[in-house]
């Protein structure tokens, strides 16, 4: 029982790890945008959330205006799937990225929510697609 259990726990620790990893949603352009799963917890601002975090990166020697759409499907308890579209635009310098930060914590380029963990929030995340990249 005690080796099950010591399994069980090992597993558990290494798809965790793998779950907090940068994995690569686009790439082309010069352009990476990555993504993985945080989890956000603020007692001032009382959220206790589940969000999918992004990071933009420009592997070009010339700052570049990042333009897309962000394709989102959201689900709760009372109603069917409900995707929703919405562009997003933003600027990385030269041979640099930009991520979810404590600074840009509130602003939609940087993350989605995916899920309330209080469960106030009946939605949750269901699918996102990002469409339409663009550079200029």
């Amino acid at each position: 029982m005690k080796t099950i259990t010591l399994l069980f726990f090992a597993i558990l620790f290494a798809s965790n790890a793998k779950a907090q990893e940068w994995q690569t949603y686009y790439e082309g352009q010069g352009i990476t945008i990555q993504y993985r799963p945080a989890e956000i917890d603020d007692a001032q601002l009382g959220i206790s959330h589940k969000r999918i975090v992004f990071r933009y990166e420009n592997k070009t020697d010339k700052e570049v205006q990042l333009n897309f759409n962000r394709l989102i499907t959201y689900s709760d308890s009372e109603t069917a799937a409900k995707p929703q579209e919405k562009k997003y635009h933003v600027s990385i310098p030269a041979n640099s990225s930009v991520e979810y930060n404590q600074a840009n914590s509130m602003d939609k380029t940087f993350y989605l929510f995916a899920q309330d963990k209080k469960n106030t929030i009946k939605r949750s995340l269901i699918n996102f697609d990002i469409r339409d990249v663009t550079t200029n």
